[in-house]
């Protein structure tokens, strides 16, 4: 038995993607990330033109075992006893500056805890000025950055967009990495492109494994990152999630990720969240957090956005770590919309009407 490996080379990398049964569609995702010349005008897929690039076929290999716990960067939780930065120029705290004879002031100033901060897009000179820009400004606290522009970005939802192919990807990246180096590597916390692992695994999209192979190779180089690949929630299945994490730690990769985010813009309540992370620890070793900025009330079945009738959880930090669990944060910053849904703003703009639904709740 055997399957066939398409290779691109771009410079002195050599790109594979091994897999069995490629569906049309990915394989013009793979053509469209690694600039394959395998499309026809139309954006259909030439495959006597990919066959020429098929290298033969290769065995089968058999299945990779389950692989012990992950070692960590000093095997250190960066979150005891940690100091969290909150963002000093986030639209909460601009509206609460400008507004504070609000009728919901005392509402909405439940919401300003510390949040991640959102690295979504820009060039790398781009995104490395704001990297820079927030640890100037954090004095000392530690910063939680999310990291979210994979290329396909949330597989054309709400928040679609992200980097226009690998390349452009690993230069963004590296731009993150040199910001952090040249601001005299303090430790940091970063939180790997939510729900890509999720997508990846339903749409078998190797090109997304990839990605998030090269960033997190990148960012775990120096003792003092703390690097969670975000885990699919939505998914609700953990065997799901433990797949797609073995097929991400071939070759020795992810061997410094620290471990697991949970609930990323979320609404599980605390118990299913450390339900589903003890198992996954269990499986595949490593540590996980959860996201508890919105999931007081545990969520609407089959709603994501802004969804309504749900509350603020426990404040970040304010749940005991343990020998599995490092903490929880608020990944997601409440105060900012989802999407457009239901005259909602669009996705990360201030929902001034939803916060103080959150608040009210909590």
């Amino acid at each position: 038995m055997s399957q066939s490996i398409f290779v691109h080379k771009v410079g002195t990398k050599e790109y594979g993607v091994y897999a069995p049964g490629l569906s049309e569609a990915t394989i013009k995702n793979i053509a469209l990330d690694f600039g394959l010349d395998i499309l026809k005008p139309d954006g259909s897929v030439d495959f006597s033109k990919a066959q020429e690039m098929t290298l033969g076929t290769i065995p089968v290999p058999p299945p990779i075992p389950p692989p012990s716990s992950i070692p960590s960067d000093g095997a250190t939780n960066f979150l005891v006893g940690a100091s969290l930065y909150t963002d000093s120029f986030s639209q909460l705290v601009k509206f609460l500056a400008s507004n504070p004879n609000d009728p919901n002031i005392k509402l909405l100033t439940k919401l300003d805890q510390p949040t991640g901060i959102w690295l979504t897009g820009g060039t790398p000179e781009q995104v490395n000025s704001q990297v820079k820009s927030v640890l100037k400004n954090a004095t000392g606290e530690l910063v939680t950055f999310v990291v979210y522009n994979i290329p396909h970005r949330d597989n054309g939802g709400a928040s679609s967009g992200g980097a226009a192919n690998q390349d452009a990807y690993e230069a963004w990246i590296g731009a993150i990495d040199a910001a952090v180096n040249d601001s005299g590597n303090p430790k940091v916390v970063f939180i790997m492109e939510p729900d890509a692992i999720g997508f990846a695994s339903q749409t078998q999209d190797y090109a997304q494994y990839e990605a998030i192979q090269i960033a997190t190779d990148i960012l775990t180089q120096h003792p003092n990152r703390s690097v969670y690949l975000d885990i699919a929630m939505w998914d609700s299945k953990p065997d799901n999630m433990i797949t797609a994490i073995n097929f991400l730690k071939t070759a020795d990769h992810l061997k410094n990720v620290r471990g697991w985010a949970l609930n990323t813009s979320g609404y599980n309540l605390d118990s299913v969240c450390k339900t589903f992370g003890e198992a996954l620890v269990k499986a595949v070793g490593g540590h996980y957090i959860v996201d508890t900025s919105r999931n007081a009330k545990g969520g609407v079945a089959g709603q994501w956005e802004n969804v309504p009738g749900q509350g603020l959880g426990a404040v970040p930090l304010s749940q005991p770590a343990t020998a599995t669990f490092d903490g929880n944060l608020w990944i997601k910053p409440p105060s900012e919309s989802d999407g457009p849904n239901n005259g909602n703003p669009s996705a990360g703009q201030f929902n001034y009407n939803y916060s103080v639904e959150l608040a009210k709740n909590s």
